[in-house]
């Protein structure tokens, strides 16, 4: 019988405005990202969860490590005060398809404070038809910030979808200075 690989996974759990935020990293780069919410055990149980679907793949465990993400939490503390944030850390996408991974990397590409369709997205991957196909990949998004799902709307205008929902896709949109029609 092979034994699974143990593999670290280092999280932090910290406090900034509006609330506490959460991320996990592997040996690859970040896994997941959790926006602010109210309740810290809200994020934890978040990334527990993380962990433990993350385990199914290969033995993981837990390592608190804040220091680690030192540059993170205060790039996120800027980004949540107005500030534009280079989030362009590594980050894992291992459990993703090559569909989702191509996709989040178009994503990846559109810059602070600008926003592109889901059509757009599709193209730029090389499949035009694939708007709706796009929009589902950014669905299971588990970096936001730094896969900038909130920058991309429906190629009239129209807001579309956020996992958080659309008062979140909205605020972050707002603190970027995108103006919403």
């Amino acid at each position: 019988m092979s034994k699974k690989k143990q593999q670290v996974i280092k999280y932090a759990v910290f406090k900034i405005e509006p609330g506490f935020a959460g991320v996990c990293s592997t040996k690859k780069g970040i896994s997941l990202l959790v926006l602010p919410r109210e309740e810290k055990e809200e994020v934890m149980a978040i990334i527990q969860k993380h962990a433990a679907d993350y385990a199914k793949a290969s033995s993981a465990e837990l390592e608190d490590d804040p220091g680690h993400f030192a540059d993170l939490k205060k790039d996120l503390a800027g980004y949540f005060n107005g500030k534009p944030a280079d989030l362009e850390y590594t980050i894992d996408l291992s459990g993703y398809t090559p569909f989702q991974s191509a996709v989040f990397t178009a994503a990846r590409g559109i810059p602070y404070g600008e926003t592109r369709s889901y059509r757009w997205i599709a193209r730029k991957i090389g499949n035009p038809r694939g708007a709706r196909a796009a929009g589902q990949a950014l669905k299971v998004n588990l970096l936001p910030l730094l896969v900038p799902c909130h920058r991309v709307i429906e190629e009239g205008g129209k807001i579309g979808g956020f996992s958080l929902g659309i008062r979140w896709k909205e605020r972050l949109l707002q603190l970027e200075g995108v103006l919403l029609t």
